[in-house]
Parts: C-alpha cells; structure tokens; sequence
C-alpha cells in the first residue's frame, strides 16, 4: 500500500501519473483514489469472479491466477 502511494508521489514529481490500477489486495485499493483505478476495480467486490487483462491472458484478480481461454477449431 505504501509502495503505490510513493511510487505515485515518485513519479508525479516528473510529470507522469499513474492511472488505471488494479489490485486484488483491498488495502492497496482502498488507498488509490477511484478515478485511478481500472473501470473493473472501481466498486470491486471480491465475492464474485473479476477479470483483467494483462500481458494478452486474463487475470482473476480475486483468485490472482492468470487463465487462458483456448479456442478450438475444427478443419
């Protein structure tokens, strides 16, 4: 929680800002301002299945698994 809020600091100070987190901690979370989160993360209720994609896969955040979704074809 600490990291994220320095690192924002951090890099505020040379003109970047950091926009569109996500987090599956709710500390972490609850220290970022709403409109700097991700749109699936604003209102994020860890009760129920939440997804985002990273690095082209998708990322359960509450379950904090990357899972593949694989197509099959048939020729």
């Amino acid at each position: 929680m600490t990291m994220a809020i320095d690192l924002t600091k951090l890099l505020a100070r040379r003109g970047f800002r950091l926009t569109k987190w996500v987090s599956n901690s709710t500390k972490v979370l609850e220290s970022i301002p709403e409109s700097e989160r991700t749109g699936s993360v604003r209102n994020l209720n860890f009760d129920q299945p939440a997804e985002e994609r990273a690095l082209a896969m998708n990322w359960n955040i509450v379950t904090d698994r990357f899972e593949f979704k694989v197509a099959s074809y048939s020729f």
